[in-house]
């Protein structure tokens, strides 16, 4: 590259440099001043101008943010968009007023992977980036109808253990559906998003109460009420934090006395001492008691002669003489203390 050419690729990016910041080059308070009539061989230093076209490129590199890759394939392949999620960014793109239809083309070209690719080369080379996006609704965009999607989005309620800042962004998403096809008309976008979220959000009536959307006579957008659900959301978790503190604080207060009041290691040692002495003596004492007949058991008689009635023998051993009177009365009396036990031999 001449001299020439790089002193002209400069000026244009000095120009287009001081243009984002509302400035000309007349307006540097350079003397003499960069260009001009009078002194046309004025140059800048070589490192001052690798700087400004560094800062050019690089502020033209993150304006020009990519799409992410799109390829039409279900599932999902790892890194794309779905066609929802990619639609959305290429919309704005095509709307961006400040891109050429070329830059626009190009951007949304190298978006796009087979099959999706295949669609727009077979619009044609003069196709535009509208008429790229508006085939890619055709062959890849949803065919219900407006109707049909306000009908899911009247259908859409909170499910359990849904935060309602998460159902709030999947009422939306249904919402989103069906402006774009026309089921509902956009200037009551807000009104029938609050009205359903009033509706559909069924497990956090504190909330509810507390945003009191009802008496509003200005319903919020989307976004003001994202913020408002996710702010007092965070207070009730707050709130929650702090009673759960509060009641682990006076378990542990209440354990703390429990320990204080209660008897040190040494205490129970000499306790557990005493009661086992005290059993031992117990079974010392239990053991020394005779213990008595068992139940049942039958008492041991004394033996006597049915003949002579005297204790010691049996009738077939006596030798002395008949005393019925004797044996009849010790009859009697063995009867009466045994009861039904009788005195055989």
């Amino acid at each position: 590259m001449s001299q020439q050419e790089e002193k002209s690729d400069f000026q244009a990016a000095l120009a287009k440099l001081l243009g984002e910041h509302g400035k000309t080059l007349a307006d540097l308070s350079l003397d003499p001043p960069v260009s001009s009539q009078s002194n046309p061989e004025v140059t800048i230093p070589k490192a001052v101008q690798e700087t400004i076209v560094k800062h050019v490129v690089t502020s033209s590199s993150i304006q020009r943010r990519r799409l992410r890759l799109f390829s039409g394939r279900s599932p999902v392949p790892s890194g794309e968009f779905d066609f929802e999620s990619w639609r959305r960014p290429a919309q704005q793109l095509v709307e961006d007023r400040d891109l050429s239809d070329s830059e626009k083309y190009n951007r949304i070209a190298e978006s796009l992977l087979p099959p999706a690719s295949d669609i727009i080369w077979a619009l044609g080379k003069d196709v535009t980036a509208a008429e790229c996006l508006e085939g890619l609704e055709k062959a890849y965009g949803s065919t219900t109808d407006g109707d049909e999607l306000y009908l899911k989005f009247s259908e859409c309620y909170q499910q359990e253990h849904e935060a309602a800042a998460e159902y709030l962004l999947r009422l939306q998403s249904h919402l989103s559906r069906a402006l774009d096809a026309g089921g509902v008309a956009k200037e009551r976008g807000d009104n029938v998003r609050v009205q359903q979220f009033l509706r559909g959000c069924l497990y956090n009536d504190p909330l509810l109460v507390a945003l009191d959307l009802k008496r509003r006579s200005t319903p919020p957008t989307f976004v003001a009420l994202l913020q408002e659900v996710r702010q007092e959301e965070q207070k009730q978790l707050d709130k929650a934090e702090r009673r759960k503190g509060g009641h682990m604080g006076k378990k542990k207060a209440f354990s703390a006395e429990q320990i204080a009041a209660s008897p040190s290691d040494e205490r129970i040692a000499e306790l557990q001492k005493q009661v086992m002495s005290l059993q031992q003596q117990l079974a010392a004492t239990t053991n020394s008691f005779p213990r008595g007949p068992p139940r049942n058991r039958r008492r041991r008689r004394t033996m006597f002669c049915y003949n002579c009635g005297e204790d010691g023998h049996r009738m077939e051993q006596c030798e002395g003489e008949t005393n019925a009177a004797l044996v009849q009365s010790k009859m009697v009396s063995r009867t009466q203390s045994t009861g039904n036990d009788g005195g055989h031999q």
